[in-house]
């Protein structure tokens, strides 16, 4: 009896995490509660800039949607964390100066730590618009 409640546990703790992990919808559900900044670059460089960005932390699957001005990327799982979802918008504010919105989403939500942080993503992508703007 013992193990036919233990098995039956097991298999509602899996059902459970299985249904808890992220997907997209979640990723674009999650936009109003993203971090956004403004940066001071125009969008069509900020939309490479974005791609860039998730490319050096690790996606290998960068889905672009330029129409809806999102991009959605997967980051596998490291040795230093657990592998997430990434939502990017790119919003033109002027010609100048594009809003950035990040939603990252954990891929199993029982990662104590994840590869990239919404904070993580605007701090390389901040980086890589101050090294555009470097002198030749």
């Amino acid at each position: 009896m013992n193990r036919l409640l233990t098995a039956g546990a097991i298999v509602m703790f899996l059902c459970l995490l299985v249904l808890s992990c992220a997907t997209m919808s979640d990723v674009l559900a999650g936009r109003n509660d993203g971090t956004a900044n403004v940066y001071l670059v125009k969008a069509d460089i900020a939309w490479e800039l974005a791609i860039t960005t998730l490319r050096l932390e690790g996606s290998k699957t960068i889905e672009e949607h330029k129409e809806s001005r999102f991009i959605f990327a997967k980051i596998p799982a490291t040795s230093a964390g657990g592998g997430c979802l990434v939502g990017v918008w790119v919003d033109p504010v002027s010609e100048d100066n594009t809003k950035i919105t990040v939603v990252t989403k954990r891929k199993d939500p029982t990662s104590i730590f994840t590869v990239l942080t919404e904070t993580g993503f605007h701090r390389r992508f901040a980086h890589l618009v101050e090294v555009m703007k470097l002198p030749d």
